[in-house]
């Protein structure tokens, strides 16, 4: 009896699964997309941003790259999303930087860090993140918190987590001079 229990809950559970994936699925999109239009607002986003996503890695960690472009296709800002671990899990971000590396916006999509200590990376806490707008790797020689003698603001008793976002936006601006890097050279070779 117990054994038959045990396997209606298991295809219960596997059926709710499925029925419930492309829900999660198209809540994590609008999700995305409320996102981005904070990030970069007036642009033109939709579902197809994703879809044409790319990837970059570096030093082992990927980033995805979403390209809003002006109406001739030109590039405008790149959009790259990675993750950090934090004090209690990977810290997940989206970073809206111009074609020049300058950071337009950076939001912290998710993370599990202590609320009222680490929760201060949410725009909805605190204006912190703020604090990354309108720099680059050029306009900012520290990238780190000021315990370890960084530009950046650290939180009293939370310091793992800043260290992290700061880590994660400083490692995007990185990613994002090797796409300029690659399409510098590319436009040179044609």
């Amino acid at each position: 009896m117990l054994a038959l229990s045990c396997a209606l809950a298991a295809f219960a559970l596997g059926e709710l699964s499925a029925y419930l994936k492309p829900l999660i699925e198209q809540n994590r999109l609008n999700k995305n997309i409320a996102t981005l239009n904070e990030l970069v607002p007036n642009a033109n986003i939709d579902e197809s941003l994703f879809n044409n996503a790319s990837e970059i890695e570096l030093d082992g960690s990927a980033y995805q790259v979403m390209t809003l472009r002006d109406p001739t296709g030109l590039p405008l800002y790149y959009v790259l999303s990675g993750a950090e671990p934090g004090y209690s899990g990977d810290i997940r971000f989206m970073v809206a930087v111009d074609v020049e590396g300058v950071i337009k916006n950076v939001r912290v999509m998710s993370h599990t860090e202590t609320p009222g200590l680490g929760d201060k990376i949410e725009l909805a806490k605190s204006d912190w993140v703020l604090s990354f707008n309108s720099l680059s790797l050029l306009n900012t020689p520290i990238w780190g918190v000021e315990k370890d003698g960084g530009t950046f603001e650290q939180f009293t008793g939370a310091t793992i987590t800043p260290r992290a976002v700061v880590r994660g936006v400083h490692r995007v601006l990185l990613a994002h001079s090797l796409i300029k890097e690659t399409q510098e050279k590319e436009a040179l070779d044609e």
